[in-house]
């Protein structure tokens, strides 16, 4: 499955710009925020994308991931979520009552982004 698409996300009130990228082998995902200047990207193959699945209990070929990706992105299937959050967004959801510093956006624990499909 060949896939080279872009689309203008909000995450928090900022904007991003995310382009899904994949050869049937590779799936490549970048997002930039222009705003601040910041780009993330990150290159997947199919092992990658099983094992990390598998992992959450839900396998997934690399392209049912990518459609799902693409639906989530594109608001196609309401059941379908993303949420773009950092390493100290996630801890805080495990941990409510922790003290986490979000106001540091050079500590490497805000610079690190990850997507999450639900």
């Amino acid at each position: 499955m060949n896939v080279n698409l872009e689309f203008n996300s909000k995450f928090d009130n900022e904007d991003y710009i995310i382009t899904i990228q994949s050869n049937g082998k590779v799936l490549s995902i970048s997002v930039e925020d222009e705003d601040r200047g910041v780009y993330w990207k990150k290159e997947y193959d199919e092992k990658a994308i099983t094992d990390i699945t598998s992992q959450m209990g839900s396998f997934k070929s690399l392209e049912v991931f990518t459609k799902m990706l693409i639906c989530a992105l594109s608001n196609e299937n309401d059941t379908l979520t993303i949420n773009f959050l950092s390493f100290n967004e996630i801890q805080k959801l495990k941990n409510p009552t922790a003290s986490f510093d979000f106001s540091n956006p050079n500590d490497e624990n805000n610079r690190k982004k990850y997507f999450i499909l639900v």
